[in-house]
């Protein structure tokens, strides 16, 4: 089998790779840290730097889990798409951070061990 074989076998690179996902995991996780900047950190900080330019009308990253809180980022560069003009970003469900341009943020969070949940994912 020739390497070109190996690369348009599906079956033989996905029993290969450990998991069909695994593209899917590592495209989100390129537009949570990457394009939407969510820096991961092990303090009581969120930061957030940025790649998406403000020449786009609209981005938004919403309810993305982290240190047991859910953080949604905004950028709505007139206003029409989310009703509201700016770069901001929400930490369970309150706007922590407002501005006109899009920009580095450090908040600072307390860390959720348990965010209601009980330690389940789910409902059983």
């Amino acid at each position: 089998m020739t390497p070109s074989e190996v690369c348009l076998c599906a079956p033989f690179v996905r029993e290969m790779s450990g998991s069909e996902h695994y593209n899917h995991s590592t495209f989100a996780d390129l537009v949570i840290t990457g394009l939407a900047g969510i820096v991961p950190r092990p303090d009581d900080v969120l930061e957030i730097s940025p790649l998406f330019p403000e020449t786009w009308d609209y981005f938004c990253l919403d309810g993305v889990g982290y240190h047991g809180h859910l953080v949604t980022i905004v950028w709505d560069r007139t206003g029409a798409r989310y009703g509201e003009r700016g770069f901001r970003v929400w930490v369970d469900g309150e706007n922590r951070y407002t501005s006109e341009g899009v920009e580095r943020v450090r908040l600072d969070i307390a860390r959720v061990s348990d965010p209601g949940g009980g330690g389940k994912l789910y409902e059983e």
